[in-house]
């Protein structure tokens, strides 16, 4: 696969190598520079394609005014892929922080209810032998329920 190293971004879907072609890539699909939507596609290009950046080239697929038309990979992982795994763990972030705010809330409520708990312990503890015993029982019932199914294998 041949290599090419990032001279600069031109679009949402256009980048110029050192060695002076452009590189379309097969695939992505960027509005117009003209719309903001355009700007912000060329950003997140910039930010995943930076100068200097080292990537992989597929054979030309077609050609253009001054270049042509190629898949691109960074790292040996397709740029398409990469851009969609940003914008997705982007758009997560905003509803994990927005959570936030939600959890330190109930953060009183937790701590309000630990007298409850320490209360609660005592009767646990006293639960606890009788849990003991019924362990054995348990243990002796798993082969006769794994004899109960001959069709599936015993973990």
């Amino acid at each position: 696969m041949p290599r090419g190293v990032v001279k600069r971004v031109l679009s949402g879907n256009m980048i110029e190598l050192r060695s002076g072609e452009h590189v379309r890539i097969s695939g992505l699909d960027a509005l117009a520079i003209t719309a903001t939507e355009g700007e912000a596609a060329k950003r997140r290009l910039q930010r995943l394609l930076r100068r200097g950046t080292s990537i992989g080239l597929s054979d030309p697929m077609s050609r253009i005014a001054n270049g042509s038309v190629r898949r691109v990979t960074r790292e040996g992982r397709d740029v398409i892929r990469l851009l969609t795994q940003a914008r997705t763990r982007r758009a997560a972030a905003p509803a994990r922080a927005a959570a936030a705010p939600a959890r330190t809330a109930a953060k009183p409520a937790r701590t309000a209810a630990k007298p409850a708990r320490a209360a609660a312990k005592p009767a646990q503890a006293a639960a606890k032998p009788a849990q003991a015993a019924a362990k054995p029982a348990q243990a002796a019932a798993k082969p006769a329920r794994a004899a109960a199914k001959p069709g599936r294998p015993r973990r």
